[in-house]
């Protein structure tokens, strides 16, 4: 008989079947329902883990799994999930237009601020440190900063960048990357944007941050949007 233990976890919902498998053995199966759709790299290497812990343990060995501390198997779904990886433009209240990422880190904040800011922060009115910049838009100065969640720079008359770190999965804090502009400048080549992982910081648009043994994989000079 399938033997099923479901629960609620904050605004999840899993769920835990086994069933018979027909060759005198159980076939176990996990189900995790969840709304941050761009928390689901961080929740399937996570469950990849756990699950790998648990066939070891069935099997009578002694638990040999590493937490994915480097965000590898993290990267590797995010590549499955290639979805995640884009960014969307939305309508603004005023008739412009704004391109909006969203990643999820496998660093602490503070270690994607450094990362970002070159390990100097800077100030309101001060220049805007590289790891924050993309080839195609310019860099006014700084408008806002509050560390570690927050830096804001103007790149046109009526358009903002903002970097927002906040909550996240147990992987880090939640990177949201907005560019703010006049109706169809991301159609005329004035967007900057976020890519995959891995390179060096300066001389881009910061990366997803996500993984890399340097800390925060910094790259790109563009980025890929969808329309709603």
């Amino acid at each position: 008989m399938p033997r099923l233990f479901a629960f609620t976890w904050g605004e999840d919902h899993l769920s835990r079947e086994i069933t018979p498998d027909g060759e005198g053995g159980s076939l176990p199966r996990l189900v995790h329902t969840f709304g941050d759709r761009f928390g689901a790299a961080s929740f399937a290497s996570g469950w990849q883990v756990c699950v790998t812990a648990l066939a070891q343990v069935l099997d009578g060995g002694p638990v040999d799994v590493e937490r994915d501390t480097g965000g590898t198997l993290h990267e590797a779904y995010l590549a499955r999930f290639g979805e995640l990886t884009r960014g969307r433009v939305e309508e603004t209240d005023g008739g412009g237009r704004r391109v909006r990422f969203e990643r999820q880190p496998v660093r602490p904040a503070e270690v994607v601020r450094a990362r970002l800011t070159g390990g100097a922060e800077p100030l309101t009115g001060s220049p805007v440190p590289p790891g924050f910049t993309a080839d195609t838009v310019p860099a006014g100065p700084v408008t806002d900063v509050r560390a570690p969640e927050l830096l804001a720079y103007a790149w046109h008359p009526e358009g903002e960048v903002r970097w927002v770190l906040g909550p996240g999965t147990g992987h880090g804090p939640r990177l949201v990357l907005t560019q703010s502009g006049p109706r169809d400048f991301d159609r005329e080549g004035r967007a900057g944007g976020v890519a995959g992982a891995g390179g060096g910081a300066g001389g881009g648009a910061a990366g997803p941050l996500t993984a890399g043994r340097s800390g925060a994989g910094v790259s790109s000079r563009g980025w890929a949007c969808r329309r709603p």
